[in-house]
């Protein structure tokens, strides 16, 4: 049986690499070392210069599969929760796989903030990555990758960006009333290099006070 094809591309399974035919009038029985389990793909070849699809060609594609990895996503400030799943590429830049963790919790890209695995326990997250990060989601996985139980992130979802949380120290500061009772544990940001009146100005942000309504500050060590 002679088959002819507009245009062929003969994918090795076994080598993971393609081969592209580039004659038009090509018998199928011509072609060198075609074997059992070979995967044969057809492909408009219009489609090879259009430049906004992501997997253009069938190369493109198979190359993307084989590069695809299953990543558990847990938020960092709710350990109770579920988390979720996605299949992602390894090969994605940091922009591009933030942004679709992003689009999964419903936040802006720019707010979202990602932890490196932690070296040998999964449920426990290492440390922050920053904004401009340049490695790959491989890179950032390559502790994990050789592990058998599994390949997870954690992710925060910040009230500001990225660039300017990184700027900021984070104090932990408890409210006590006139009465000396406690009343509120807070997290508090503020600029590095910034003063207490900055900390105490941000932490009567989030306390509802009464009386004066001024504050002063005493460091427990």
């Amino acid at each position: 049986l002679f088959l002819f094809f507009f245009l062929l591309i003969l994918v090795r399974r076994s080598s993971r690499t393609s081969q592209s035919c580039s004659s038009h009038n090509i018998n199928l029985l011509q072609i060198e070392e075609v074997y059992d389990g070979d995967i044969v793909c057809f492909q408009r070849e219009d489609y090879m210069s259009m430049k906004q699809l992501e997997q253009p060609t069938v190369s493109h594609y198979f190359r993307d599969l084989y590069h695809r990895v299953e990543v558990f996503f847990r938020d960092v400030s709710n350990l109770s929760d579920d988390g979720f799943t996605m299949i992602l590429s390894q090969r994605m830049r940091y922009y591009q796989f933030v942004r679709e963790v992003a689009e999964q919790i419903e936040a802006d890209p720019n707010k979202v903030q990602l932890f490196k695995p932690h070296t040998f326990h999964r449920n426990a997250h290492g440390h922050a990555v920053r904004h401009d990060y340049d490695g790959n989601l491989r890179d950032l996985l390559s502790s994990q990758l050789r592990n058998s139980y599994g390949i997870a992130l954690y992710y925060k979802k910040l009230s500001i960006s990225l660039r300017e949380y990184e700027n900021k120290e984070q104090y932990r500061v408890v409210f006590v009333n006139s009465q000396l009772v406690e009343e509120k544990e807070l997290q508090v940001l503020v600029d590095k290099g910034g003063s207490v009146s900055d900390l105490l100005k941000q932490a009567s942000l989030s306390i509802n006070m009464t009386g004066s309504k001024v504050l002063r500050m005493m460091e427990v060590c």
